[in-house]
C-alpha cells in the first residue's frame, strides 16, 4: 500500500505528500486493539503452532489420534491457528496503514523543506 500509488507506479514521497488521511480511530480503541494484542492465548496459540512445527506427522498424529477428547483438542487447535492467522493478517494490514501514513508525512515536511529551500534561494 505505501510502495505503490494508485495507478501503480512507485510511490514518491510527492504523491505521498498529496494525501490526506483523518484519524482512524479514537484513544479508546487504541487501547482496546492493543490488549487485544497482548491477549495471552495468542501465545499460547503461537507456541502451540511452533511445537506443531518441531513435530513430525507420526508424532503429532500418536499425539492427537488417542481417544476422542484428543481429536476434540486437535479441532480446537485448527480454529485456535486460524484466527491467530486472522490476527496477524490484521497485524500486516495495521502496520502497512501506518507505514503509508508515515510516509504522507514525510512526503508532506519533504515538500515543506522544499519549499522553504526555494523560498530562501
Amino acid at each position: 500500500m505505501a510502495r505503490k500509488s494508485v495507478n501503480d507506479q512507485p510511490a514518491t514521497l510527492e504523491s505521498a505528500a498529496a494525501l490526506s488521511f483523518e484519524a482512524a480511530f479514537d484513544d479508546e480503541t487504541r487501547e482496546k486493539i492493543e490488549r487485544h494484542a497482548q491477549d495471552k492465548n495468542m501465545g499460547i496459540t503461537r507456541r502451540i503452532a511452533l511445537t506443531v512445527l518441531s513435530r513430525s506427522k507420526t508424532q503429532l498424529v500418536d499425539g492427537f489420534g488417542k481417544d476422542d477428547e484428543s481429536r476434540e483438542l486437535l479441532s480446537t487447535t485448527i480454529e485456535s491457528v486460524e484466527g491467530y492467522i486472522e490476527h496477524l493478517k490484521g497485524v500486516v494490514e495495521t502496520m502497512e496503514t501506518a507505514q503509508a501514513r508515515l510516509f504522507c508525512v514525510a512526503g508532506t515536511i519533504a515538500a515543506s523543506d522544499d519549499a522553504a529551500t526555494a523560498a530562501g534561494a
